[in-house]
């Protein structure tokens, strides 16, 4: 029974977008627009860690708005993984189009620290 149930659940996320009219671009993934920089944390600064790179797990709805963020690749320090988020938030991306459609997706990306 439990089976069965995950079965539909992940058939049911998997329906398609219904094509819309003709439009100037039919398909693009989801991008980011406007990348708000990350502040590298004033509390870190003694650690003297150099450069840190962080992946960002980015939901966004079909305005573009963002609907949730994640830490997907931590540094493995607290203050950056924070200030990571902000920065992903900050963002202002343009969602993913299929069918000529905006629709919600999820997308990975990067942020960088350097302490110069």
């Amino acid at each position: 029974m439990l089976s069965v149930l995950i079965l539909l659940s992940v058939a049911a996320m998997a329906q398609t977008v219904p094509p819309a009219t003709d439009c100037a671009v039919p398909e693009s993934p989801l991008t980011a627009v406007n990348r708000k920089l990350p502040v590298y944390p004033d509390s870190a600064k003694v650690w003297n860690v150099g450069f840190l790179t962080l992946v960002v797990a980015v939901a966004v709805d079909s305005d573009g708005a963002v609907a949730g963020v994640k830490i997907y690749g931590s540094s493995g320090y607290r203050v950056f993984d924070e200030a990571a988020l902000v920065s992903a938030e900050g963002t202002t991306y343009s969602p993913k189009v299929e069918n000529c459609r905006a629709v919600k997706s999820v997308g990975l990306f990067t942020v960088d620290f350097d302490s110069k």
